[in-house]
C-alpha cells in the first residue's frame, strides 16, 4: 500500500497527462500535487511548496484510485493511510461466504476510539442487539469491559464517492470509529451476526 499524507481539503489529486494517464517522475513513479502556493510578486518573498506522494513502489495505489473488492463493490481510495479497512473488508467478505454462526473481528482502524474511550475500554460495534448485550455481559464477567458504540447509518453519507460505490474514508474527521465500523458493515450480509471490536 502507498503511504501519503492523510486526506485533507488541500489535496488536489493525481497529476495527469492530457490523455488522463498519471504523470510519472524520472523513476517511473506517479505523483500527486498536495499543495502549491506562490506570492503575488516573486520579489516579495513568495512561497512555493512542492509535495509528492511518499510511495514505496510504482504500483502502489493512490488517492482517487478505485479498488474492486471481493464483494464486488467498488471503493475509491480517498485516504491511503486507511489501508487496513481495505484489506479487512475482503477478509470479512470471505469469512461471511463460509456462513459462520458468528463473525467477529478485532482491529485498530483509527485512533478515534482511543480518543473517545481511553486506552482501557475497547469500542464494540454489533449489528445485533442481543449479540452486543451477550458480548458486553461476557466482558463484565471476565472483568474485561467493552463499551457499546452505535452503527449510526445516517453517517454512511460521509462515504459518498462520485467515481465508486463509496470511499474508503469519511469526508470529515467526526465520528472516526463509527465511520470505520460502518465501512466494514457494508461487507457483512444483513443476516450475518457480526461484531467489530476497535482495539
Amino acid at each position: 500500500t502507498g503511504k501519503t499524507t492523510p486526506a485533507n481539503p488541500g489535496v488536489l489529486g493525481l497529476v495527469r497527462t492530457a490523455d488522463g494517464k498519471p504523470t510519472l517522475d524520472s523513476q517511473g513513479m506517479p505523483y500527486t500535487i498536495i499543495g502549491f502556493g506562490t506570492g503575488e510578486n516573486r520579489h516579495q518573498g513568495g512561497r512555493t511548496t512542492p509535495l509528492t506522494d511518499a510511495v514505496v513502489a510504482a504500483d502502489d495505489y493512490h488517492q482517487q484510485a478505485v479498488v474492486r473488492t471481493r464483494a464486488g463493490l467498488s471503493v475509491e481510495i480517498d485516504n491511503t493511510d486507511a489501508e487496513g479497512r481495505v484489506v479487512l473488508c475482503d477478509a470479512l467478505s470471505y469469512a461471511a461466504e463460509q456462513r459462520p454462526e458468528l463473525l467477529l473481528d478485532f482491529a485498530t482502524l483509527t485512533g478515534a476510539a482511543r480518543v473517545a474511550l481511553g486506552p482501557d475500554l475497547p469500542a464494540l460495534f454489533a449489528n445485533d442487539e442481543t449479540l452486543s448485550q451477550a458480548i458486553l455481559a461476557a466482558g463484565r464477567e471476565r472483568m474485561d469491559p467493552l463499551w457499546p458504540m452505535p452503527l449510526w447509518r445516517p453517517y454512511r453519507a460521509m462515504f459518498e464517492s462520485g467515481i465508486a460505490d463509496f470511499s474508503n474514508s469519511s469526508s470529515t474527521r467526526h465520528a472516526g470509529a463509527i465511520t470505520a465500523a460502518l465501512y466494514l458493515e457494508r461487507f457483512v450480509p444483513e443476516t450475518q451476526p457480526w461484531a467489530h471490536v476497535d482495539v
